[in-house]
Formats: C-alpha cells, sequence, structure tokens
C-alpha cells in the first residue's frame, strides 16, 4: 500500500518531474527545496522525481549541501527492501478484484472504449488487466508509459538519497505508509484522465520540469490541478490524495522542529506548492521558510502569517 501511495501521488499528479535534465540547460533560478527554521531546528523540504534517468545527476550542489548537513532523511514512504515487498503484497491483494467482477465489468462503456483503444495501440490484450481493479490499472499503465520514455525508479530523487544515507549511515525516516483511497467513480474518472495524457506524457513532463528545473511551484501547482478544474468530481480525490496527506505530513515534520537536530525531508514535488502545500503550512505555525536558490544563496524569508 505504501508502494501504491507513492506512485499513485506521481500518477494523480502525472508524474510530477519524470523528465531529465535537458542537455547544455543552464542552471538557473531555484531550486525545488525549501529550508525551515525553528529556534532549535532546521528542515529541509525537497520536491521528489520519483522517475527519471541519469542524466539528472549530478543534482545542484545546494541540494546536494543540504543533505550532507542534515542528521537525518526523511523519505515520504519507507523504500527499504523488507517494507517494499511487504506493501507489494498488501498492494496486489488490493488491487485484484474478488468474485465475478472484472474490469470490463466495472468501467462503463465510455471508459472500456477508451482502455481499449489505448491497449491496442500498444499490442496489449485487455485481458491481461481484466482481473484487476481501475487504479492498479492506472498506476501500472503510468510506469509502463514512462519507463519507455526512459525513466526509472531506481534512479529517483528519493531512491537517490536513501541510498546515499545508507552509504553514510545516516538514519532514515518516514512520514508514512497510507493511501487516501477512491471511490469506485473516481478511480475511473483518473484512469480516463490517464488515459488522456499518457499520449502528450513527453510534452507534459517536459513542461513539468522545466518548472522543477526553476523552483517554479506557481507553474507546478497549476499543472497539479489543471485535472481538477477540467473535472470537479476530482476534487474530492485530490483533496484526500494531496491535501489531507500534506495535514498530516506538515504535523510530524512540525515535531522535527522541536528538537536540535537538522532534518532533509523528501517527499512527492506536489506536496510543497499551492496555498495547502507544506510550506505554506509550516509558515502559517509560525516557522521561517525560505525557498533556496541554485547559487545557494536563499531567497528572501516568507513571513509567517
Amino acid at each position: 500500500m505504501a508502494k501504491r501511495t507513492r506512485i499513485l501521488t506521481a500518477a494523480a499528479t502525472a508524474i510530477v518531474c519524470l523528465h531529465a535534465l535537458a542537455a547544455g540547460q543552464e542552471a538557473r533560478g531555484k531550486c525545488f527545496l525549501w529550508k525551515v527554521t525553528s529556534k532549535r531546528a532546521t528542515v529541509y523540504l525537497l520536491g521528489s522525481i520519483h522517475l527519471c534517468d541519469a542524466t539528472l545527476y549530478p543534482l545542484d550542489p545546494t541540494i546536494e549541501d543540504a543533505f550532507e548537513k542534515s542528521d537525518v532523511l526523511v523519505l515520504e514512504i519507507d523504500l527499504s527492501p523488507e517494507c517494499q515487498m511487504k506493501a507489494a503484497g498488501l498492494m496486489m491483494q488490493k488491487a485484484q478484484f474478488t468474485g465475478q467482477d472484472t474490469l470490463e465489468r466495472t468501467l462503463s462503456k465510455k471508459a472500456r472504449s477508451k482502455l481499449k483503444a489505448f491497449l491496442q495501440e500498444r499490442g496489449i490484450a485487455l485481458v491481461q488487466f481484466n482481473r484487476f481493479r481501475p487504479w492498479y490499472v492506472t498506476l501500472v499503465l503510468t510506469i509502463q508509459e514512462n519507463m519507455r520514455l526512459g525513466y526509472t525508479p531506481m534512479l529517483g530523487v528519493d531512491k537517490h538519497f536513501f541510498d546515499l544515507a545508507a552509504a553514510r549511515g545516516k538514519k532514515v525516516l518516514a512520514l508514512e505508509n497510507v493511501l487516501a483511497g477512491g471511490t469506485k467513480q473516481e478511480d475511473e474518472l483518473v484512469l480516463v484522465e490517464t488515459l488522456e495524457r499518457l499520449p502528450k506524457a513527453k510534452e507534459l513532463m517536459e513542461t513539468m520540469v522545466a518548472a522543477w528545473l526553476t523552483g517554479d511551484a506557481a507553474k507546478l501547482d497549476d499543472i497539479v490541478h489543471e485535472a481538477v478544474w477540467k473535472n470537479p468530481k476530482l476534487k474530492g480525490y485530490l483533496k484526500r490524495l494531496i491535501d489531507d496527506r500534506n495535514v498530516r505530513m506538515a504535523k510530524k515534520i512540525e515535531k522535527f522542529l522541536k528538537t536540535d537536530k537538522t532534518y532533509f525531508v523528501v517527499v512527492g514535488s506536489a506536496h510543497l506548492v499551492g496555498k495547502k502545500g507544506i510550506p505554506d503550512l509550516l509558515q502559517k505555525k509560525g516557522h521561517t521558510v525560505e525557498q533556496l536558490n541554485k547559487t545557494g544563496k536563499a531567497a528572501a524569508p516568507a513571513k509567517a502569517g
């Protein structure tokens, strides 16, 4: 279920920032990295690219330096092999229909038609997915499409820092292992939305990564919420998947800010943008929040209030 949380969040936001750095692109602007300080502690918040390729590395020195200064790495979910295996097993249990239900019987005529057309273009038979629920089909197709474009979770930013922490002997914590589930109607709507977006995945990702590379949180927030503006029926789904989880994660991060340590927190980029993003929630609690520039200098601190 933890793995499902991680990947579905990415799917709901069209896999935020999955593209690699453009060759020869000038490094400028802000990092997708925030520094949050209290009287005693510091928390760095990094927006993650969950799937990418080797050309993204090395990351900007500002990001790597913040990690090196930190005492503890905190990930959105636990990436240890044992936890991932357990999560995968639970996910497969939840993903399969029971009884006589099938994907074809569950989907509306419109959704079924769109899915068949998409699969046919890629030489895949619908029967391969017939025992799986729409949310699982959504995440599988999303991962397959992005891997077809050359991106892999093994080179994701969260995985990068998980491996570095293991090599350094740095303590690793996880913020959560739960999923805000969707209704039957929402799962179908997300599947249809995904099927409409996947053929344009390359262009969409290039737009998203451009926002990530320059730390353009406002642009990324627009992209994240585009599906909701298109279909208001997804408003509740996105609220549970992102906004509600932001509140829970911010509360846990506040506990870090009461210690005397430095934490490096890596979560999906969608959790750091907008008025309900984690940086904004922490700022409203009275903490100093600043987005870091690629030069290593901090932008003007945001005022609490």
